[in-house]
């Protein structure tokens, strides 16, 4: 995903130096390759498991796949739309890390754990984040 992940940098102008910071990988300058795969520490963060350079691929290749596919402008009028239908392979990618099985068991559902936290909601009566606790 390399060649992928450049692509998608330069369509970002990725990275700002202070993404970087503290991560090894050279004295370059910080580019999204670099940026730091970690489980997402923040428990309200239900639609998402983990953070890092594929996240980030999948999270603009659909951003840019669903403004493209509603007409506006994309990509910041830097990819053509072969280009954004190719980023798109961040998304299966990341759909099979955070759902094997291996993810799976300790982890579950994120769509469990949604249906979990409407469920609070409806019965607590309590709407926003609050009603999470």
């Amino acid at each position: 995903y390399l060649p992928l992940t450049r692509k998608l940098g330069d369509a970002l102008g990725c990275c700002a130096p202070e993404l970087c910071d503290g991560i090894d990988g050279g004295d370059g300058p910080c580019a999204l390759e670099r940026l730091r795969t970690e489980w997402d520490p923040n428990p309200k963060h239900w639609y998402t498991t983990f953070l890092g350079p594929l996240y980030a691929g999948k999270y603009f290749a659909e951003w840019f796949e669903l403004t493209m596919l509603n007409g506006m402008e994309y990509a910041f009028g830097s990819l053509t739309p072969a280009e954004v239908m190719e980023l798109t392979a961040f998304v299966t990618a990341y759909r099979a890390f955070e759902f094997d099985a291996l993810a799976a068991r300790p982890f579950g559902s994120t769509l469990l754990m949604h249906i979990l936290a409407t469920l609070r909601q409806w019965a607590s009566g309590e709407q926003g984040s609050e009603s999470l606790r």
